[in-house]
Parts: C-alpha cells; sequence; structure tokens
C-alpha cells in the first residue's frame, strides 16, 4: 500500500467524549462483566472477563483486577510524552523532528495520518497481509496464562478459527509479530531506521552479502492482532530496539511506565534499582510509578524510544502494524538496555540473536551518513557494543555470509563489514569521544552519564561528516 494515497480515510481527531466500548459493532460484551471509565476522555470498557464457576465467576479475575487498577493510576500527560500532527510533504524532515525527541527519551505519538482500515476478519487480514484463512498460527491464550504456574499458554489453529473467535467470550487471545508480506512502513519511518538503511546499502559496499537474518527481517515490519479484552502486561521490547506501531482497527490503550527514581539515575546501580521495583504479570503496583496512558485510534502512530516500560490493554477486536529499528540517535538507550537485560531478562520480550550483525552494519557503513548531526554518546554506545559483542548477548551469531563462503573456501576476512567496522572506523571514533568522556572521573568514564546527562539526553553533538573528514584527512 502507498502510504499517502488519497483514497485513505483520515483517522479521528479525537476521541468523543463518553464513547462506550462496551458494545463493539456486532459485539456485545457480556452483562456481568465489571466496566471501567478511563479517565481524560470517559472511555467506557469491559474488564477482562471469561465466565468461570459460582467459586471463581470471572477466570480473568486477576487481569481485571490489573486493568482496573491501571484505570485508576494512569495519568494522560507527561513532558516525556510528545503529539505531533502528521503532515505530509518532506518524510526527511518529519523523521528528523521525530529523532531530536527519540534523542531524549521521549515517546511520539503520531495524529492525523491516512491509514487503510483492516478489520479483524480472516478475509481482510488475507487482503491487507497476504495471511491466508487456512496457515496456521500460533496465539497467547489469556486463559491458559492465568492458571497457576503456567507454562504452556500457546494455541495452534488456522488464521480463520482466530478471527471466528472474535466474538466468542469463551476465547481471549492474540497473535504477536506475524509476518507482513503486502504493507509497507511509512516514508519518514523508513527514514527513522538506520539499520534498515545498512542492512540495504551493505550489498552494494560488501559484495559477498547474500543472506539477511529471519530474526532481522522480521523485527523490521510485523502485524498484531488482538481479541478484546487481552492484556499485554508490562515490558519493554528486547535487544535494545526502538518501536513503532500503527492501529489499523479497534483500539488500544498503551500504557508507558516511568518507574520511581528514573528521572534521577545517575549511575548503571541507579538504573537496576529503578527498574527492579517493577514486576512482570504482577498487580501489586509501585506507588510511584507514573503511568500515562494513550488512547490509540486507528490512524494512530506510537513510536517508543529503546527500553520503554510499556503495558497495553486492548479492550476490543484490533488490528495494528509495527516494527522494530535501530537509530543512530537513541543508540545509547539501546546500549543500557542490552546490558541491563543480559542479566535481568525478565522485562524484555522475544530475543532477537543477530542484531550484533546489523550494528555491526551501522558502524561500517557510518562514512554514508552525510550531513547528520550525531551525538558523542551514541557513537561511543555503538563502539562499546561492537567492540564487546558478548557483554550484551550470551551467544554471539555468526555472520551467515562468512559462514558460506568458510564452506567454499573462498573466505577472505578484509571484506567483510566487522573488519571494516574495526579498522576504518573504532579507532576514529574512539579518538573523538573518550578524551571527552574521560573528563568525568567522578563517573569512571561511563559515556552513558557523562556530565549527568543521564536517560534523558544524548549529550554533546557533533558535525559526524564533518568529523570523519578531518581525521581522515589529517588524523588525529
Amino acid at each position: 500500500m502507498d502510504d499517502d494515497s488519497v483514497n485513505s480515510p483520515q483517522p479521528l481527531e479525537s476521541i468523543p467524549d463518553g464513547l462506550d466500548l462496551t458494545v463493539f459493532g456486532d459485539i456485545v460484551y457480556p452483562k456481568d462483566a465489571e466496566t471501567v471509565i478511563w479517565p481524560g476522555v470517559n472511555i467506557r470498557t469491559t474488564l477482562p472477563f471469561v465466565a468461570g464457576s459460582p467459586a471463581i465467576p470471572n477466570i480473568l479475575f486477576e487481569d481485571a483486577a490489573h486493568v482496573k487498577k491501571l484505570s485508576e493510576t494512569v495519568q494522560t500527560e507527561a513532558s516525556w510524552i510528545v503529539e505531533m500532527r502528521y503532515e505530509s510533504g518532506d518524510d526527511e524532515e518529519f523523521a528528523r523532528r521525530i529523532r531530536v525527541e527519540l534523542c531524549r527519551n521521549h515517546v511520539v505519538v503520531i495524529k492525523g495520518h491516512p491509514f487503510e482500515p483492516t478489520p479483524l476478519t480472516a478475509s481482510d487480514i488475507r487482503k491487507t497481509f497476504g495471511i491466508e484463512e487456512t496457515r496456521a498460527v500460533v496465539s497467547s491464550d489469556a486463559i491458559l496464562r492465568s492458571k497457576p504456574n503456567a507454562q504452556m499458554i500457546h494455541v495452534a489453529q488456522t488464521m480463520q478459527e482466530f478471527c471466528d473467535a472474535t466474538a466468542n467470550h469463551e476465547i481471549v487471545r492474540c497473535l504477536l509479530d506475524l509476518p507482513n508480506s503486502y504493507v509497507h512502513p511509512h516514508r519518514f519511518l523508513l527514514a527513522l531506521d538506520d539499520g534498515r538503511k545498512a542492512r540495504d546499502q551493505s550489498k552494494d559496499y560488501f559484495h559477498h552479502r547474500q543472506y539477511n537474518p529471519t530474526d532481522i527481517d522480521r523485527a523490521m515490519l510485523w502485524t498484531l492482532i488482538h481479541h478484546g479484552m487481552y492484556h499485554t502486561y508490562i515490558h519493554h521490547d528486547a535487544a535494545g530496539y526502538a518501536t513503532w506501531v500503527q492501529i489499523r482497527s479497534g483500539m488500544k490503550v498503551w500504557v508507558v511506565v516511568r518507574p520511581s527514581g528514573f528521572e534521577d539515575v545517575k549511575c548503571r546501580s541507579d538504573i537496576r534499582r529503578s527498574l527492579q521495583t517493577i514486576a512482570q504479570d504482577s498487580i501489586t503496583f509501585d506507588k510511584n510509578a507514573v503511568r500515562i496512558a494513550i488512547y490509540a485510534t486507528p490512524g494512530d502512530i506510537i513510536i517508543q524510544p529503546p527500553g520503554t516500560l510499556h503495558e497495553v490493554y486492548t479492550p476490543v477486536p484490533t488490528v495494528a502494524i509495527g516494527g522494530h529499528f535501530y537509530s543512530l540517535d537513541c543508540l545509547y538507550l539501546t546500549e543500557m538496555n542490552r546490558h541491563y537485560d543480559l542479566d535481568y531478562p525478565d522485562l524484555s520480550n522475544n530475543d532477537h540473536p543477530h542484531v550484533y550483525q546489523l550494528l555491526v552494519l551501522m558502524m561500517a557503513l557510518l562514512p554514508l551518513q552525510k550531513g547528520r548531526q550525531l551525538s558523542l554518546k551514541n557513537l561511543q554506545a555503538l563502539v562499546t557494543m561492537v567492540k564487546n559483542p558478548k557483554r550484551y548477548q550470551v551467544n554471539v551469531l555468526a555472520d551467515p555470509d562468512a559462514m558460506v563462503l568458510k564452506i567454499k573456501g573462498k573466505f577472505d576476512d578484509r571484506v567483510f563489514a566487522e573488519t571494516v567496522a574495526e579498522a576504518l572506523l573504532s579507532d576514529i571514533i574512539c579518538k573523538l569521544t573518550v578524551g571527552s568522556f574521560s573528563k568525568n572521573k567522578d563517573r569512571k568514564g561511563d559515556y552513558l552519564f557523562h556530565q549527568l546527562t543521564g536517560l534523558d539526553n544524548a549529550g554533546e553533538i557533533v558535525d559526524w561528516e564533518s568529523a570523519l573528514a578531518r581525521f581522515q584527512a589529517n588524523g588525529p
């Protein structure tokens, strides 16, 4: 789909006050289910509910209690939630404005982008995403998840069966990270994705390259499909990825969470203490955490910097598309979260084993970044992740192209991105950045907290093209 189709409907400018989502199209939710009104917009939704026994009337009582607590505690505004209105035209400039906010660890909500609605029916899913009705899919099941010490929470079924269960109030499920063959990211989103650019450009500069690891490709674009009344508990996205999501039908209450003490961290141990106040899958709330509700309706796009803690309630059947990406403007957050997740993986979701290869390509192809203003902190983060891969991943997987050439007996490491990144750029960037960061003796040279910029400031900015030209011409 072309993202600026003139026939695309316009999203809601605002949510109608008093919107009642206890009835959605032909779906009427159970009369025994409790409802809540969300603050700021007065939306009424049904809480998670599946009828049980006289002893346990609601099988999803824990989910219901959690979501009810959310509705009582969320706020609707924060300085680190930035709303923008989409303006067609200069996508590069629009992407630049978003990068500025991501660099400050701000979540961006984009209103007014044209979209193609995708109702949750098997035929619409096929037409929009190329996923056939007979395709086998694996869904996450809220009822199975609710069982004590649940281990198996997934159900195999066809796409047709999943969609047919939308109006069955005895089933509450979701499909995560489905492949998306037909719909492509909007142009300004592509402009944000420096990892994708490096992957695509690499085949022109490293002619041996043939393979793109599946986990990388699938992370860049996916589909989310949820039954109504499904709650996704608090987590942040794995591998230090930034994330974008666009709602195509339905509605989500997207809750961004900042734990107590997060605004005042001064070192990595502060980060650990702050994040460990948040327990995944728990209805025990840190009373000092800040929770901001984003009421996302069709057309809305949410863009999160790396490590953004969030949980999502989907009150009605909803289809969304999204993707993960790496941006040179917030790699300091990528590094921080990858470092944390290696020791404390409980708050992140899927693993992405080949991301090291993507970071290597980003570093090797930095000379192509013409006209970019890059922060020293982000450059140092990239150097650190490339030079010390086992600090961030237990198993660093080999480059599949290198493995093929070794088997064929044609391997020459001088043509590989890893060698180029090390030889051409690592020393340059280190000389450009380490001297500046080492002045901060109280932080033992930890660039993340250089000059106490913390987690909402990428610090000193350099004109990367000019700096690179200076080093290549004259040396340090």
